[in-house]
């Protein structure tokens, strides 16, 4: 399988702290291939459109967001 790969900061909230969720503005939120990633994340919540972000991931569904954690509202 294919993987999603960015050069830009994903904006985690503390990987210091090993907290690898996504902040708002993130480049991961809504830009996974979906049909690569889980139904849910690492929490066991499922994948969220962010109507604030346009959907940029490939595969079904088109926002998912890269990482092991869905950002949720």
């Amino acid at each position: 399988s294919q993987g999603t790969n960015l050069n830009s900061d994903p904006l985690f909230v503390n990987p210091a702290a090993m907290d690898f969720r996504l902040q708002e503005g993130s480049p991961c939120i809504d830009a996974a291939n979906g049909t690569e990633a889980p139904s849910t994340d690492m929490d066991g919540d499922s994948r969220w459109d962010d109507p604030a972000v346009t959907d940029t991931g490939t595969g079904t569904p088109t926002y998912a967001d890269i990482g092991c954690y869905e950002r949720q509202p």
